[in-house]
Formats: C-alpha cells, structure tokens, sequence
C-alpha cells in the first residue's frame, strides 16, 4: 500500500499513515493532484508555474512553484517529491490515488472488481475545485469528461450484464445512475421502461416514457426515436395485461443526438 492515498473523484482528500491531512492552499492541492496522475514524469518548473500562477510574472510564478512544493514535503514522504533547479518529479510508489484504481478495475473481466470501480466513483474529478487559473481549469476539463466517458462505459456495460444474470432491481438502480449522469441516453430510457416492465411497474414504465420525451423536447428540440414511440405504444396496449417472458437485454450505447 502507498504511504499517501489521493482521492480525486467527487472531491479532494489526502490521507498519509491512515489519517486525513489538510492541505490548506487550493494551488498546491491542484499541483498534488496534477503532479499524481502523471506519476514518475518529470515536469519543468517552468512549466507547472505557467499551469497555476498563469497571471503572476515569471519569478512570482516560481517563488509561489517554490513555496507549494515545501507545503507538499510537509505531507509527503520525504522520498517521494524529486525536486531539481529545473524539474519536478512524483515518485509513483509513495501516492497512489482513487482515478488509477478505478481505470484498473474498470478494465477488468471480473464482474466484483467492476462494481468496485463502481464505488469509486463518487463524483467528478475533484468535484467542486476551482483553483483559479485558466490553464489548469482546462486541463481539469478535460480530466473530467475522459473520467466521466469512462464510469459511463463502465455503467453501460454493467448494465447489460445485470441484465442477462436478471438483476433487475439492479439494473434498474444503474439505469437511473446512468441518466441522472446524461439524462439525454434514450436507449437508457428505453432499458428502464423494460426493466420496470419486467417488474409489472407499467405506470413507472410509462411515466419514464413521458420523462425521455420532455428532456428530448426540452434540450433538442425533437421527439424520440420512433424505436421509442413504438415501445411505449406497446406497452401502453398490454398494460391491463401480464407480459410474458422477459425482455432479452439491450446493449445500452451512447446516443448521439
């Protein structure tokens, strides 16, 4: 185990010898959490002053570099920040952080460690954080929505295995993740309407139905898919009556809208 564990996604929170340590400063947390996932890479001072201290000249820039690595020494073992005149290095075997393990597990073909992965994902990466500066904010940007991509691949996936071992409460628990994520996945909404179906939630099913056109008119501008419609006329014809069987399991994908 790491001597510093890093959580990242849906907030910000460092803990060092099984205890939680403060970091006062809102630029060194985002120079922590930058410098650990990319770890072992050396980076250029000059660089990760322009990334924070954007706004301040050059030598403001460095001093403040400087000062937000000795407040980082005072939390991290004294081994694992390499610091030279020029560059800047995070030792990958001391911190290790929630976003590696979860993209670890993410990956795996063995259904408990995804529900793992699941669990770690709490929010988005560091959900919350504004470290002012415009170059980092970028780079945060894009950290979030490669992260978000990922737990939402993940939940796709997951969902459809929930599906073929029939967990449906499940999976109905995952649908509504998945769309409390991106509420505009009509396949999602279509998977839900099943799954409630399955249950003998007709009124649920068709309730949902009604959600997935108002967000589709809301934020389109357009009516679902005639897949969509065709669904709830169905299910609006045999709702006085037991559905046979259960639905095979759909392959929930992205739409693009």
């Amino acid at each position: 185990m790491a001597e510093v564990e890093l959580t990242l996604l849906g907030g910000f929170r460092v803990r060092a010898a099984e205890r939680n340590v403060e970091i006062p400063a809102r630029k060194t947390k985002a120079l922590l959490a930058y410098l650990s996932l990319q770890p072992s890479q050396e980076f250029q001072r000059d660089k990760l002053a322009a990334l924070l201290w954007e706004e301040s000249s050059d030598a403001q820039a460095r001093q403040s570099l400087r000062q937000a690595l000795s407040e980082l020494r005072k939390v991290l073992p004294g081994a694992s920040l390499h610091a030279t005149t020029d560059t800047v290095t995070l030792d990958a075997g001391y911190v290790d952080t929630d976003v590696r393990l979860f993209q670890e597990l993410a990956e795996s073909d063995d259904i408990a460690e995804r529900e793992r992965a699941l669990s770690l994902y709490g929010g988005e990466f560091l959900e919350g954080f504004n470290p002012r500066s415009a170059t980092f904010e970028d780079w945060l940007m894009s950290q979030r929505s490669r992260l978000r991509e990922s737990a939402m691949e993940l939940m796709r996936r997951m969902l459809h295995d929930y599906q073929s071992q029939q967990k449906t409460e499940r999976a109905i628990q995952l649908a509504l993740r998945l769309l409390a994520t991106d509420t505009l996945q009509e396949s999602v909404h279509r998977t839900l309407m099943r799954l409630y179906a399955q249950q003998g939630r007709h009124t649920e099913a068709l309730k949902q139905y009604r959600a997935c056109q108002g967000v589709l008119q809301r934020e389109l501008g357009v009516e679902p898919e005639v897949e969509t419609q065709q669904l709830y006329e169905s299910m609006r014809g045999a709702r006085r009556q037991p559905i046979a069987g259960k639905a095979a399991p759909e392959t929930v994908e992205s739409d693009k809208q």
